[in-house]
């Protein structure tokens, strides 16, 4: 380890060594006027040495030692050509001059030893240097690869991704912006969402960029309609930005296209709500809508009247002709009943051969059996299935709700009446009496019975 030396040192220490220098030049010269006065060379260097100290002429160390050492010893051989030692000594002053020499030599010394730890610094200091700039250099090299690593996969990932400032101006987005929507991301980079965002687009959008602004992470799904007229189901997630010091300063999002993702849920969704055979809606779907409609009814006074149906021996349909043709007479049943009924209506099967029709806003227990005439009528309109005509009859059971009652009561009571027309011949239809009527009959006949 090299000792520091202070730049005030060396200034003090070139500062004595010129006064020093410059005192013994005179100090030199006067010597040299009594001794040799004809020494002009040696005179004329001493001279030039003399002037360059006072003037400034040697920073260097070394150089002003060189500068000033040089005609010093040319003249110290003159001296001791043209004179002994002992005339020397007896000179006035030569004691000092002696011992300024020491003292100049002594400072040379300790100016060359400071010079040479300087060099040896500054040669350390360039190597930290080097160094340091060469590890800036690789630093610097990898943050651009990794700035072009991001910008490939922002640029070329399958979503949307932006950025926005607190004033929804846009400070980025990528290359599927413009496929999505087709805007040009140049374009848009530095314009506000609403100037070119639809105005009710913006309008739906801005509470959650508000949300985000305010330092919450949202997520939201929305619909919108791109250039090809396609309507997209989109996940948009908002993160907040963050400076340094924590205070939101805008906010970065992600919308991918869920599109794929929607329709196969409302494909699964229809396959669970549906029957695969005659495309009505099954049990599942009719226990979420029955109740709705009861519902509906006792809101609107109305009521509702509920058509419990099977078709007549269809066991012997599949037993003499087969599944395939009894799934055939299932699907014409199906298309049948529902051209029977109005649009608003809902027809659903429930299991083998068993049907129900919810009918809203009749009013009447007449109105719902002119329904199920229509429908026994139209079933015996002969089918052709498999190259057979056959003919289908079908029975009906009907139950009435004007009031609150649970769908599993209005069914059980449709239940009822269905089993009581079969029991009758089939073929026909009848409204149930309440299952209440019915149990409060029962309780007084037993009553009778007993008295």
């Amino acid at each position: 380890m090299h000792r520091p030396v202070s730049t005030s040192l060396v200034t003090r220490l070139t500062l004595a060594f010129i006064a020093v220098a410059t005192m013994a030049c005179a100090g030199t010269l006067v010597l040299a006027g009594r001794l040799l006065p004809a020494s002009g060379a040696a005179m004329a260097d001493l001279a030039i040495t003399c002037a360059a100290l006072l003037l400034g002429f040697a920073p260097a160390a070394g150089a002003t030692a060189r500068l000033f050492a040089r005609p010093l010893l040319r003249l110290i051989d003159t001296l001791d050509a043209r004179a002994d030692a002992a005339a020397l000594r007896a000179v006035p002053g030569w004691a000092e001059a002696e011992d300024l020499g020491a003292c100049i030599a002594a400072l040379l010394s300790e100016l060359g030893s400071h010079h040479q730890e300087l060099r040896e610094i500054n040669a350390t200091l360039e190597r930290r240097i080097d160094r340091r700039t060469a590890e800036l250099s690789k630093a610097n090299a990898r943050l651009v690869d990794t700035q072009r690593r991001l910008t490939d996969i922002t640029e070329n990932v399958p979503a949307l991704i932006t950025y926005f400032d607190r004033d929804y101006r846009t400070g980025y987005a990528n290359r599927m912006v413009g496929e999505w929507t087709g805007l040009d991301p140049a374009q848009i980079v530095g314009r506000r969402l609403d100037e070119f965002m639809p105005a009710a687009a913006f309008a739906a959008r801005k509470p959650w960029m508000d949300r985000a602004l305010t330092g919450e992470r949202v997520q939201f799904t929305e619909s919108w309609t791109g250039p090809d007229g396609e309507t997209r189901f989109v996940d948009v997630v908002y993160v907040p930005h963050r400076d340094t010091d924590g205070a939101v300063v805008g906010l970065y999002g992600l919308s991918t296209d869920s599109t794929a993702v929607r329709r196969a849920e409302q494909a699964l969704c229809r396959l669970a709500r549906h029957d695969s055979l005659t495309g009505l809606p099954n049990r599942l779907a009719l226990g979420e809508l029955l109740p709705a409609a009861i519902d509906r009814g006792a809101g609107n006074r109305r009521g509702i009247a509920l058509l419990f149906l099977d078709i007549d021996r269809f066991k012997q349909i599949n037993d003499t002709l087969g599944h395939a043709a009894g799934d055939e007479v299932l699907r014409e049943f199906g298309r049948r009943l529902r051209a029977c009924v109005r649009a608003g209506d809902t027809v659903a099967r429930l299991a083998g051969d068993e049907f129900v029709v919810a009918l809203e806003g009749l009013g009447s227990a007449e109105g719902a059996e002119r329904v199920a005439q229509a429908i026994v009528l139209a079933m015996r309109e002969p089918m052709r299935v498999d190259g057979n005509e056959l003919v289908v009859g079908t029975s009906i059971g009907i139950a009435l709700a004007a009031g609150a009652i649970t769908p599993e009561v209005l069914l059980a009571d449709a239940d009822r009446a269905l089993y009581e027309v079969k029991r009758a011949g089939r073929g026909s239809w009848r409204v149930a009496e309440p299952l209440a009527h019915v149990v409060g009959q029962r309780e007084r006949g037993m009553a009778a019975l007993t008295h």
